[in-house]
């Protein structure tokens, strides 16, 4: 038990708080002698490098316990699937809120969108910031996930228009830093032969799943209560979820780990000279450049790069059917086939059901294709494309443009995510890898 505090939120709380008495730290436990023994002497300097104690420290993320980092894995899914399942969850109630603050039916929609362009623009700015080694993984998902659970409150709350579309936009931006570092959590943990892709799979399937759960929680209480109900049940999620986090989500970044333990070291031999190699290198960094590499980077990538150019292109239009498949399904089922908006959540399943199928069908393919190449030293970056290519996408958008006008059977209709989620997953395990 001590072991799965330790390096949560509340466990480096309590340590902090008794003096490191309790929950002590691998660093904290060792005498003077052996506390020295993980370092590493910098030539024409003075200072000394802290590292692991030897390969097998059991503070190295990538030694933990094979069914804790299971567990963790399990943790990132549920807040990965809590946030994302955010953006869609007034999908079915876009027309009370039409009704209710007298907009039109497209500002309505904007509650959907503009939540999608917070956790857009946040990546930029968070996703530098858990680089560095005092901030890591776990401060930005603690704080940016409680500060997503309290927007909820005045989201459910507010009585204009323009009020509801700043907080969505700014939930989306602060629920951001599950998007920015899931994946950097999950390589964190897990080895590229040692169960990584099959990890960022099962992870992708909360963001991918993620949005197509959030009207089925939500459609029934909608139905009877009114566009509000599809925000407190949000709140409800994610203040449990952040609770579960606080107390049981570890720090994951070796950076992260190694410059608290030189921390501690200089506390106690009370010599200043021992530092981690990420926190040298982040005494070096300037205001300046961490605006550049936050801000101006990326762009400057996006338009020198064409491959990385065609790739945010290409994920920029699959997330845009994505939440095409948010608007359309109100429409085809309410409008044609007279559905009450209970019933229209539950139809929300196939995206999740389809997500779910590509996860299965991509642990075969990496533990058949991709592994045995990696091993056998065949592996090459382009591999990563396989994922991407399918023809399930445009199979599912054939059909949901086509059978809709031409079958009154709504088994179609309950059915036509399953291909389009399926094949949305692969996209986004090759963009995330």
């Amino acid at each position: 038990m001590a072991f799965m505090l330790k390096e949560t939120a509340f466990g480096t709380l309590l340590n902090f708080s008794s003096g490191g008495k309790l929950l002590k730290t691998e660093a904290q436990r060792r005498d003077e002698f052996s506390l020295t023994q993980g370092i590493e002497h910098v030539k024409d300097t003075k200072e000394v490098i802290v590292t692991w104690y030897g390969d097998d420290d059991p503070e190295c993320p990538y030694n933990w316990p094979t069914w804790y980092k299971c567990w963790v894995t399990l943790l990132l899914y549920i807040m990965t699937l809590s946030v994302y399942m955010g953006s869609s969850v007034v999908s079915p109630a876009i027309i009370d809120i039409s009704e209710d603050l007298q907009v039109s039916r497209v500002t309505a929609a904007l509650s959907m969108s503009l939540f999608v362009w917070g956790y857009g623009f946040g990546p930029m700015v968070l996703s530098p910031i858990t680089e560095i080694s005092w901030v890591g993984r776990n401060g930005p998902y603690i704080v940016g996930l409680g500060l997503f659970t309290i927007l909820q409150i005045p989201t459910a709350l507010v009585n204009n228009a323009a009020g509801l579309l700043i907080l969505r936009f700014l939930a989306g931006f602060f629920g951001s830093p599950v998007l920015a570092t899931g994946a950097a959590s999950i390589g964190d943990l897990w080895r590229m032969d040692g169960g990584f892709m099959n990890a960022l799979a099962f992870w992708n399937w909360g963001a991918s799943g993620g949005p197509t759960v959030g009207p089925m929680l939500v459609s029934f209480a909608v139905s009877k209560l009114g566009w509000r109900w599809s925000i407190w049940p949000l709140l409800c999620l994610n203040g449990l979820n952040w609770m579960l986090l606080f107390f049981a989500l570890p720090e994951t970044s070796s950076s992260a780990i190694l410059t608290r333990r030189a921390k501690q070291i200089r506390k106690q031999t009370g010599d200043p000279k021992y530092r981690s190699a990420a926190e040298i290198k982040d005494g070096e960094l300037e205001v300046t450049s961490l605006l550049y590499e936050t801000l101006c980077r990326p762009i400057q990538l996006t338009l020198t790069e064409p491959v990385l150019l065609c790739s945010n292109l290409y994920i920029a239009y699959v997330y845009g059917i994505v939440y095409c498949f948010f608007e359309a399904y109100p429409m085809a089922l309410q409008e044609r086939h007279g559905f009450s908006l209970g019933p229209l959540g539950v139809a929300y399943v196939s995206g999740f059901v389809g997500s779910g199928t590509a996860f299965g069908l991509y642990c075969i393919y990496n533990t058949k294709l991709v592994l045995p190449r990696f091993r056998e030293g065949r592996w090459k970056p382009e591999y990563r494309m396989e994922p991407a290519f399918s023809i399930l996408v445009w199979m599912d958008e054939f059909w949901r443009g086509t059978l809709d006008f031409v079958c009154d059977s709504i088994f179609w209709e309950y059915h036509v995510g399953v291909p389009s989620f399926a094949r949305i997953l692969g996209v986004f395990r090759r963009e995330f890898s």
